[in-house]
């Protein structure tokens, strides 16, 4: 995972190995509506939607999800994701798909100088770019009460693994 440009990139310490199932690619926005209204009626959340794609957020609306148009500036989602995971936010091994991404969201570099770039490396980063949308989100007007959330999560989740 990249860190706010410093001068280096650097990665996640824990990544799960990629799993055969860890991403279901090839799906229509009509193949995920179900399971977001699912999403929608346990938990009542709001969705953050890559805003490239207007016409299938329009229609996740007119299904009756509330879709908002994401921030997708890179650096600030960045930023944001690095805050979360300093602050203690952890993410589960049942996140495959994001897990099998990380490694490889990589800062672009530069050719011939060999700088790093504004950018990082654009291939097969969904998960990682959700990942963005919904810290960006959560951190605009949000970021002490998230930060202790993280914390207070971080302490249960270790607790009950610790059987206490």
């Amino acid at each position: 995972m990249l860190a706010p440009r410093s001068g280096r990139a650097s990665r996640a310490a824990a990544a799960a190995p990629p799993s055969p199932r860890s991403t279901v690619r090839g799906l229509t926005i009509e193949d995920v509506i179900p399971a977001l209204l699912d999403l929608k009626a346990r938990y009542h959340c709001t969705f953050y939607a890559d805003p490239s794609e207007p016409a299938y957020i329009e229609q996740c609306r007119r299904a009756g999800l509330a879709m908002v148009k994401a921030n997708n500036d890179v650096l600030p989602g960045i930023t944001a994701v690095t805050a979360a995971l300093a602050a203690g936010m952890t993410v589960s091994p049942g996140c495959t798909g994001l897990l099998a991404e990380v490694p490889a969201y990589v800062w672009k570099q530069e050719r011939g100088s060999g700088e790093m770039a504004d950018s990082p490396m654009k291939s097969n980063d969904d998960a990682c770019d959700a990942w963005r949308y919904a810290n960006i989100a959560l951190s605009i007007d949000t970021e002490p009460g998230l930060v202790l959330y993280y914390r207070s999560e971080t302490a249960r989740l270790r607790a009950a693994a610790a059987g206490t």
